[in-house]
């Protein structure tokens, strides 16, 4: 019984091929040990109504007009003979570039004998079939002198490409399996690495912006597992076709990627009209995502396609006019999605059909998206690094007297608080001032203390660092173990003398009074700094008067 079955299976396959093609007349192909490739130009039969068992098949269910053209943009079942004769014995492996594959049978019929089942294949029944990322492919053994017809039927939800056919030798075959494959894996691992960087980025510096990359870079990654059906190699058990997952993807790569823009060139202060509309738009996208796996097929396949023809021009438009504002984060964001872009376009043009020249274009686009995944990163480093340089400059000018370049009060404080006890202060006041900034103006004033600081820091950078704590006060803080000197007080004594004998050159009005106090002197640091601070009111005064008493 199951052979009279498996005959009348064979039987009906035969009649359906014959009035498939009965309008076709075709010569057979000769096959050789060259790669020989077959366009889908009206090729492949659509067959109507197909019923659940293939079995049960009869030639009414077959369009046996002629099709012109590419099946791409089609959905459903189809089928095509090929009439092939070898003059030797050939192993082969046929090839369909077609990723969007739910059932495909091959037939082989010996002229003058019976169709015979030689593969089964799909996304979700490849086990038996070499896994070739992003297209289909199962083995063809031809005899010595055979000519018969290949028969191969495939059946999917949408045929994003023209279904061409390509013979390859044995050897050529397992090296195309091993270029596209490696590419693709390579490409992947890629832009999961990149998505890792970026989340890790994310948690160490807290920053929105590093968390809607590594989205974005992680989503691509996995919209790329289901497109190239690694996912269906990966669980193989899965009754599902995943290749189709990517379209369900697309929606939040996108979102994560206005969300992106909008946060990298601070839209929301430095342009408000885009800010509203890259978050409206990425909204309406997240709930795109939760609402397409609902939706007819068709509309979530245009809705992705109609997505992509609006988001790369945008993307495009956005980097230009940053560019054009002498933002530098664009530079790497622009280059990026013009990559993408033009990836976007070769695709297309390739889809087409009417470029035979345009190769491997799913290649190119992986390759495009990883480049474009690289320079999104860089972009964000880029931003990181504006955002590190200008906490730099807030910290320093936070902690920096703007005229005179030393340290100030908050500096000096900061300074104190890391030390313990073995230091010592210097207590610096400027005599004269007030007559040069009544006489002679501010201008000049601020041109003293600018001399002053600047002969400060020469002088005791081997010692220890000036803070300015006010006006024309300013504080030396010594760290003792900066000097060999056993005496520190003579030496710096000396340096303050030294560095009144160099200002007096040029203001000779201009004396400096100062006090000295050991760390280990004050119960804290307050109390060190007011004891200096007396010290230098003391000196001060003794200056003025016509006997001069011993420092302490």
């Amino acid at each position: 019984m199951f052979k009279l079955a498996k005959s009348f299976l064979y039987m009906t396959v035969c009649l359906l091929c014959f009035v498939a093609t009965a309008s076709q007349a075709r010569e057979a192909i000769s096959i050789t040990d060259t790669t020989i490739v077959i366009k889908d130009n009206g090729i492949w039969h659509r067959v109507n109504n197909p019923p659940a068992r293939y079995d049960n098949w009869t030639p009414s269910l077959v369009n046996t007009a002629q099709k012109k053209g590419a099946i791409i943009d089609k959905s459903g079942t189809y089928i095509t003979k090929i009439s092939l004769r070898s003059s030797q014995k050939q192993n082969k492996f046929v090839v369909l570039n077609s990723n969007y594959v739910d059932q495909g049978f091959a037939y082989w019929e010996p002229v003058g004998g019976s169709p015979q089942l030689i593969a089964e294949f799909s996304q979700t029944n490849d086990k038996d079939m070499p896994h070739l990322m992003h297209a289909q492919s199962f083995p063809l053994v031809l005899k010595d002198q055979e000519e018969g017809s290949l028969w191969v039927l495939i059946s999917a939800r949408k045929f994003a490409t023209p279904v061409n056919l390509t013979f390859f030798s044995q050897p050529a075959f397992y090296q195309y399996l091993f270029a596209i494959n490696s590419i693709t894996l390579s490409c992947i691992a890629i832009m999961f690495t990149l998505a890792f960087i970026a989340l890790l980025i994310a948690v160490k510096t807290k920053q929105v912006l590093s968390f809607w990359c590594a989205g974005y870079l992680g989503s691509h990654a996995l919209s790329w597992v289901f497109t190239s059906g690694l996912a269906n190699d990966l669980f193989s058990y899965a009754s599902v076709n995943m290749t189709y997952g990517a379209l369900y993807i697309f929606p939040i790569i996108n979102a994560f990627a206005a969300f992106f823009t909008t946060r990298l060139f601070e839209c929301k202060i430095q342009n408000p009209r885009l800010h509203r509309l890259l978050i409206s738009m990425a909204l309406v996208l997240a709930v795109a995502t939760l609402m397409l796996p609902f939706v007819p097929f068709d509309i979530a396949y245009q809705f992705a396609h109609i997505l992509a023809a609006i988001w790369s021009p945008l993307s495009i438009y956005i980097g230009i006019i940053m560019w054009s504002k002498k933002d530098f984060r664009a530079k790497y964001y622009l280059t990026g999605n013009v990559v993408y872009g033009l990836a976007v376009i070769y695709i297309l043009a390739a889809h087409t059909g009417h470029f035979d020249g345009l190769l491997y274009p799913e290649m190119v686009v992986l390759v495009a998206i990883v480049i474009d995944c690289l320079c999104i990163l860089l972009s964000l480093a880029e931003w990181l690094l504006i955002r590190q340089n200008t906490y730099k400059k807030v910290l320093y000018e936070a902690r920096v007297d703007a005229l005179t370049k030393v340290g100030n009060r908050f500096a000096l404080s900061e300074k104190l608080n890391l030390l313990g006890k073995d230091y010592l202060v210097v207590y610096i006041d400027l005599d004269g001032i007030k007559s040069i900034n009544d006489n002679m103006g501010h201008a000049s004033g601020d041109q003293l203390l600018k001399e002053v600081s600047l002969l400060m820091k020469q002088r005791i950078r081997h010692l220890g660092e000036v803070f300015r704590h006010g006006g024309d006060e300013f504080v030396w803080v010594i760290n003792k173990t900066s000097s060999s000197n056993t005496n520190l007080n003579t030496e710096l004594t000396t340096i303050i003398g030294e560095i009144e004998n160099s200002i007096q050159e040029s203001w000779p009005t201009v004396g400096i009074s100062y006090g000295i106090v050991n760390g280990q002197e004050g119960q804290n640091h307050n109390s060190v700094l007011e004891k200096a601070d007396r010290l230098m009111y003391e000196h001060k005064v003794a200056k003025k008067s016509p006997i001069q008493t011993p420092r302490a």
